[in-house]
């Protein structure tokens, strides 16, 4: 029997939790929420591992566009301070993902004739995932027919004109990951089932060889910016693309406002290095400083001496100064590392 005095308790007790309930509804825990992102995105990764594949492509398009409608759905203006950064970042990323898998989409459209076999072989991994029992010899006619049609493309793809930048590297990174999807098939039946053991290593190699083969001559068929006389290695993205990127970083300022900061701090570092080299004696001849600087060592054996000696100098100028507070732990556990003989 339920006395009244207990009763009261009671209902104390799912009044309270009710108004938690409400105000849980309310409320978001932004870093919780990117938390789970980070995990839903790693778990996904893991298991769509196959570079530029549509399925893979479909998919995290699909998981990106889901949060952005959780994220889409919350009051920015009534959360804190730093729920709304979390809540901008979060934004940023997810925008910039699927825009990236947007141009991925389209750039993988315009390589599809240069891929013919990608279908069969994103077929066998996706039923690979799933530990599917393969007919053997069956696969074994599909990776004859995947070399075949390999050969047709080669020699279509020697006969034709360079493919763009872009659409070079994007056509080898998808032939790539076909002979990764297609290894990963291969290693796990091999050995394990007798009849794909008996039907496809020969076969298999003949296949992942002529994948080699054509990646390589897709990265030969990539053109090459010749106005770019720099040296600086890497891929030229474009002013448009550079903008943007910057954007994503949060960077306000444009390419041209960027040179001019620049080229303001080098003339800084220009005037600072000729003061020093005044300084040390030897006038406007800062060369001659850099080296008197470069060849000014302590004898070996003694760097960790003169690190030391470095960090007392430091720290005592910094209490002097009072520039920052260190606190007592922070001074007492200060390590030091030897680097490697190499560095």
């Amino acid at each position: 029997m339920i006395t009244p005095a207990v009763k009261k308790i009671l209902l104390a007790n799912i009044f309270l939790l009710t108004v938690i309930c409400s105000h849980s509804q309310h409320t978001t825990d932004m870093p919780s929420l990117i938390a789970q992102y980070e995990a839903d995105r790693g778990s996904l990764a893991r298991f769509y591992v196959v570079v530029n594949s549509p399925e893979r492509r479909v998919r995290f398009k699909k998981f990106n566009e889901e949060y952005l409608s959780e994220l889409q759905q919350l009051n920015f203006d009534k959360l804190t301070t730093s729920d709304r950064v979390d809540y901008i970042l979060l934004k940023r990323n997810i925008d910039n993902e699927l825009l990236l898998l947007a141009r991925e989409e389209e750039e993988y459209k315009q390589i599809a004739t240069y891929i013919p076999f990608a279908d069969s072989i994103y077929l066998l991994e996706k039923l690979r995932r799933r530990g599917a029992t393969l007919n053997a010899k069956d696969v074994a006619g599909q990776l004859t027919t995947i070399n075949d049609q390999l050969q047709k493309v080669t020699r279509k793809l020697r006969g034709e004109g360079n493919l763009s930048r872009s659409l070079a590297d994007r056509a080898e990174a998808t032939v790539k990951g076909l002979q990764a999807a297609l290894k990963s098939v291969f290693d796990f039946y091999n050995s394990y089932d007798p009849e794909f053991t008996w039907w496809i290593p020969i076969v298999y190699r003949r296949v992942d060889t002529s994948l080699t083969r054509y990646a390589n001559l897709i990265a030969t068929k990539s053109s090459r910016d010749t106005t770019d006389r720099s040296g600086i290695a890497g891929k030229p993205i474009g002013k448009e693309e550079f903008i943007r990127q910057l954007q994503y970083e949060m960077i306000p300022y444009s390419p041209e406002e960027l040179v001019d900061i620049a080229n303001k701090e080098f003339a800084w570092c220009d005037a600072e290095m000729l003061k020093a080299s005044r300084e040390m004696g030897f006038g406007d001849d800062w060369k001659k400083a850099l080296e008197k600087v470069k060849n000014t060592y302590v004898p070996e054996g003694k760097q960790p001496e003169m690190i030391m000696k470095l960090y007392d100098e430091s720290v005592a100028f910094l209490k002097k100064h009072d520039l920052v507070t260190i606190p007592p732990l922070a001074e007492e556990t200060w390590r030091m590392v030897m680097m490697s003989p190499e560095h």
